[in-house]
């Protein structure tokens, strides 16, 4: 078995503390670029959501005349008994 010098010993913990403050290094500055990144993609996301979704609540939209017509079968079904009301809204629609 050869004997290692300290002169190597000392070259290897030189190499090993430079590793220490690069791996730290590298750590922080991932740190920093997840965060930026995930900012901006959440951002990215949410307008994306926006756009698709909430924007478009026109006249032409879906869901808007579904409610509306609930309200207006709810509005006409005011005094009627349970089954009047099921068979008149059954054929409203």
């Amino acid at each position: 078995m050869a004997k290692t010098s300290d002169f190597t010993n000392w070259i290897i913990a030189l190499a090993n503390i430079t590793m220490a403050f690069a791996a730290i290094a590298a750590w922080r500055s991932a740190r920093k670029y997840l965060a930026t990144f995930f900012a901006q993609e959440g951002y990215r996301l949410a307008i994306e959501f926006i756009n698709q979704n909430i924007i478009y609540l026109g006249v032409k939209n879906r869901y808007m005349v579904i409610t509306g017509n609930a309200l207006v079968i709810l509005s006409q079904l005011g005094g009627k008994s349970h089954t009047e009301k099921i068979n008149l809204s059954l054929s409203m629609l």
